[in-house]
This record gives structure tokens, C-alpha cells and sequence, in this order.
């Protein structure tokens, strides 16, 4: 049985959501400027499904977050769903 190690409460949380997120390519970091869907949020963190295959340690700013009231966060952890283009991610506020 797994237990659930939260601090805070999640809720859902319908919204698109913009994003940026660096990433290097070819000695040259570029930012993407990115859409997400969210799913829940906590006072600690949201929930996100993109079409860009997120990793754990990218860092996101929040470009347009509409209620989100954040600036950035952090990927947590990342697993495909669906297919290789679509992802769903745990995203910790920083």
C-alpha cells in the first residue's frame, strides 16, 4: 500500500495554464514558450498534463497562470500518458 507524504490538501484544478521552460540545444539554451492543462493544485504544488515531454528538474515559469497567483516551480517527477507527446507532471512551487 502506498502512503500518501503531502503537507498540503490537493484540490482540483481545471485551467490552462502558459509556461516557459529552458532546455539546451546545440551549446545554446533556448526557452520554449509552452501551454499545460492543470489538473490539482496545493498550497506546495499543481499538477500538469503538456504536449513536451517534461523531465524531473526542469524549471518552469508560470507566464500566464490566470488564478495560479505563481511565478514558478519545479518538475517533480514526469511520466508519459497517452503517448510520446503528452505528459503528466508533478510540479513543486518554488
Amino acid at each position: 500500500m502506498m502512503v500518501d507524504q503531502r503537507k498540503f490538501e490537493r484540490k482540483t484544478f481545471d485551467e490552462a495554464i502558459s509556461y516557459v521552460v529552458p532546455v539546451l540545444d546545440l551549446r545554446e539554451i533556448k526557452l520554449l514558450n509552452l501551454a499545460a492543462r492543470a489538473f490539482d493544485i496545493s498550497d506546495d504544488g499543481i499538477g500538469i498534463t503538456t504536449d513536451y515531454s517534461l523531465e524531473a528538474g526542469h524549471v518552469l515559469r508560470f507566464t500566464d497562470g490566470g488564478s495560479l497567483n505563481r511565478d514558478m516551480g519545479i518538475v517533480r517527477w514526469s511520466r508519459e500518458c497517452g503517448n510520446k507527446h503528452s505528459s503528466r507532471a508533478g510540479v513543486k512551487f518554488v
